[in-house]
């Protein structure tokens, strides 16, 4: 009878541990809730943020090809683009004011190569250490080439 009466005792838990196991629970509920949220809202908001907000930055093109983008989230889209290679920035994509008549002549222009200043959101040139590593390519507003290619 002492034995069982001993296992009995063990299987309950004290106030204290209860406490803590629902502070634990909340605590981990709370946390997944707030990366659900981060997960599902950041790309929108980050993607809001730079339509408004934009920054300068200087890249050493070294090619650049026009092509097609295409996204099913309602349906299928697609859309002109020009991606950008640089030796100091990554890859850019341009496809603001980018169409089927105007994509290659912007890339042949583009890929002359030389020092470019390219336009790109605040918010993403902020998280760039988080999106270069998992291959989130930075989008291009505007460009400007600032010298000459190479010789």
């Amino acid at each position: 009878m002492e034995g069982a009466e001993a296992l009995d005792r063990s299987s309950h838990k004290s106030p204290q541990q209860s406490r803590k196991n629902r502070v634990f629970a909340w605590t981990f509920f709370l946390a997944i809730l707030v990366l659900g949220l981060v997960v599902v809202a950041g790309p929108w908001m980050v993607t809001s943020y730079d339509k408004e907000h934009h920054v300068s930055i200087e890249c050493n093109v070294t090619g650049a090809e026009g092509g097609l983008s295409s996204a099913s989230a309602r349906g299928s889209a697609t859309w002109s683009q020009v991606s950008i290679s640089t030796s100091d920035c990554g890859t850019l994509v341009l496809s603001s004011g980018i169409n089927q008549s105007n994509r290659d002549a912007i890339a042949a222009e583009l890929a002359v190569g030389g020092e470019f200043s390219f336009e790109i959101g605040a918010a993403t040139q902020s998280l760039r250490w988080l999106t270069d590593p998992i291959g989130m390519t930075p989008a291009v507003w505007a460009y400007q080439k600032i010298n000459g290619g190479p010789e």
